[in-house]
């Protein structure tokens, strides 16, 4: 497969190049012939408009072949359903998709693709959210556009006609394995405008819609659509490494190494110009656990930077690690790592222990020396004392 990619090579490093693929159309289209799809290098601020898909990769024994710049090339069957679909509305145009637009076998390429993969999706024109061919989930959603074109875009809607109604095709449409994959949060977040299709029914996200039922109902895409909402006037608190983390320890990926990569673009730019991540799949998931175990001790013991800290105790912060990356202490060299984090813990528990009771003590001291000096009380609390 690889071989497809040498006539495109994308010259990693500093460039910011990216693929796209445009499909073959025939005319007339025959559907019977296999997919055909040509591959353009573009620089991504210069690219052309282009469509993102945010998909599952699914089973990867039930593949399809397609033609990738005239050679067979393999992909799953629900990437296979999607471009099938994509034919049948003789769309035109560019797509990224990840598995064609990545050499997915250069780990070099993985690093610098996975790195932007924030503003690709960013930058698309529109991101594509696949739920996958379901006949029910096709229903589904042409029943929704159908309450949407009667009642237009209206963040009552649900309280119009039938709100039982109107409130199980959301919890319905939150049953798709598609809310699983950890990858979806920043495709989702990062998107311009994003549309749900399934098999060949689509709509618009109006995040307007969803409003009347943000409380009250617990939906595994509320969570990603509140983030979405929310994105632009993020804080540090909500959008924290921390927090994401914790947050999407147990999203589905095929990689578990991909927990961190894959919410890179939503952590806070604040934090990482501190504390920086770099995509990298030679990493082990074992020497990837001490990189972000070092990092979150880090800023644990920074104290200028409370609002950036970390939360909670430090064996949370190393469960959360341990769970995201999947490590027991049967994989070969965890346990003395898992003891020297420990160690490390313990002593970051002591030095923080001796700092608080040092802020405590300079607190107790200047409110005993403005007891003894009256005066002092019309001084603010940074002020020192008038010297002679």
């Amino acid at each position: 497969m690889a071989s497809v990619y040498e006539a495109h090579p994308l010259n990693v490093g500093s460039s910011t190049n990216i693929r796209v693929i445009e499909l073959v159309h025939e005319d007339p289209p025959n559907l019977d012939n296999p997919i055909s799809c040509t591959i353009h290098v573009v620089s991504r601020e210069d690219a052309p408009s282009y469509v993102a898909l945010s998909y599952v990769w699914g089973d990867e024994a039930d593949v399809h072949t397609i033609l990738l710049d005239g050679k067979p090339f393999t992909v799953r069957r629900n990437l296979w359903d999607f471009l099938m679909q994509w034919r049948r509305h003789g769309k035109k145009g560019y797509l990224w998709i990840d598995a064609l637009c990545i050499d997915q076998s250069c780990v070099g390429e993985r690093n610098h693709q996975v790195a932007m993969m924030g503003q690709i999706y960013s930058k698309a024109a529109l991101v594509i959210s696949w739920l996958g061919p379901s006949a029910h989930f096709e229903r589904l959603l042409q029943e929704y556009r159908n309450l949407v074109v009667e009642h237009g875009f209206d963040e009552k809607l649900c309280f119009k006609g039938d709100p039982v109604r109107w409130v199980d095709y959301m919890r319905e449409i939150d049953r798709a394995e598609y809310w699983d994959r950890l990858w979806i949060v920043q495709e989702c977040v990062m998107a311009q405008n994003l549309e749900l299709w399934a098999g060949r029914a689509k709509i618009l996200i109006n995040l307007d819609l969803l409003k009347p039922i943000r409380d009250g109902y617990s939906l595994r895409f509320q969570q990603i659509f509140y983030m979405r909402m929310h994105y632009q006037r993020r804080s540090i608190a909500d959008f924290c490494s921390d927090t994401l983390f914790n947050k999407f320890e147990k999203a589905k990926c095929t990689d578990p190494r991909d927990r961190v990569y894959g919410l890179l673009a939503v952590i806070h730019p604040q934090e990482l110009e501190e504390f920086p991540i770099v995509p990298d799949y030679s990493k082990s998931r074992i020497a990837l656990f001490v990189e972000l175990w070092g990092r979150w001790c880090k800023q644990r013991d920074l104290s200028y930077r409370r609002d950036m800290l970390p939360t909670g105790d430090y064996w949370l912060a190393y469960n959360c690690l341990k769970d995201m990356l999947e490590l027991t202490n049967k994989d070969e060299g965890f346990r003395q790592v898992a003891e020297k984090c420990r160690q490390e813990g313990e002593e970051l528990v002591k030095r923080e222990k001796n700092r608080n009771l040092e802020e405590k003590k300079k607190e107790i001291l200047s409110l005993m020396g403005r007891k003894r000096n009256p005066e002092l009380l019309l001084l603010p609390a940074s002020s020192s004392p008038p010297t002679d």
